[in-house]
């Protein structure tokens, strides 16, 4: 077994035409990456929003036809002696069917305002995980010896020297670190493109915005909590603030790239394409 910090260290002299070539292929990669990325993120997170707001104003048109249901509902279980005893007090439920149907529509209504508030959630934390596992991508693509002290103490089979090169056992260690990020959380993502990047002082500030990784940490739990714990019954607090706040984060990052390496977004670029066939 050998360490790659002795053969990153190594990495010197002219490059091998199959060096060049692929090293060309993957700037190129690189920038359609970065690009379909970010127009996909905006694009998904204004559709997050533009759905909420479509609900929350189609709503109320929809509300006395929910209520017509429920009255018809109620009224088909009252008239059926056998599923009338689903209720406590039969004959107090007739008396007041409108009401108790009034009061299923207010809890129905109630209930799909805190779904969409989770589902937003959900939807829009997926979308920023998943940029910035592209943006990881991006980094190690454009310049992948930015990676190297994050591979260099990964060890290697004499097997794996022996049929490849000194420049593909570095690229697939890195390559292969990078896919490691896919199946860790946004936060460790986050980590690692500060790391990869080493934003200084002179970066250029995103306007009325603050990183802050608590912050994140604290919008993952809410996730999380939606997802595995089913906390989402009286919806999630703030989630258009929080959704705005995730859209902040991939330009800070975008930012961050295009000061690092120069790279522009394309907003030509098909964004639908899946993002990992790149």
């Amino acid at each position: 077994m050998e360490l790659l910090a002795k053969e990153a260290n190594q990495v010197t002299g002219t490059e091998s035409f199959d060096q060049t070539m692929t090293e060309a292929k993957r700037l190129v990669d690189a920038i359609q990456l970065f690009s379909r990325a970010s127009v996909r993120a905006f694009r998904l997170l204004g559709t997050i929003g533009t759905m909420r707001e479509t609900i929350k104003t189609t709503m109320p048109s929809g509300q006395k036809d929910l209520e017509s249901q429920h009255i018809d509902t109620v009224f088909d279980f009252l008239a059926d002696p056998k599923w009338s005893k689903i209720f406590n007090d039969p004959e107090k439920v007739s008396n007041n069917y409108v009401e108790v149907a009034k009061d299923m529509t207010q809890r129905s209504m109630g209930t799909t305002t805190s779904l969409v508030s989770a589902a937003s959630l959900v939807f829009a934390h997926a979308v920023f995980d998943a940029t910035l596992f592209d943006y990881c991508r991006v980094t190690a693509l454009w310049k992948w010896r930015d990676w190297l002290d994050f591979v260099k103490d990964r060890k290697v089979s004499i097997a794996e020297i022996d049929t490849t090169t000194k420049f593909r056992t570095l690229l697939n260690s890195v390559d292969k670190r990078v896919q490691q990020l896919e199946k860790e959380s946004a936060l460790k993502k986050a980590d690692m493109l500060h790391q990869i990047i080493k934003p200084g002082a002179d970066t250029p500030p995103v306007r009325d915005y603050s990183y802050s990784r608590d912050k994140l940490e604290l919008i993952d739990f809410a996730r999380h909590g939606a997802v595995h714990r089913l906390e989402f019954e009286h919806g999630v607090e703030e989630v258009e603030a929080t959704t705005y706040y995730l859209l902040q984060t991939i330009f800070y990052f975008m930012v961050l790239l295009h000061f690092r390496y120069g790279l522009k977004v394309d907003p030509n670029i098909d964004s639908k394409p899946d993002s990992r066939s790149a």
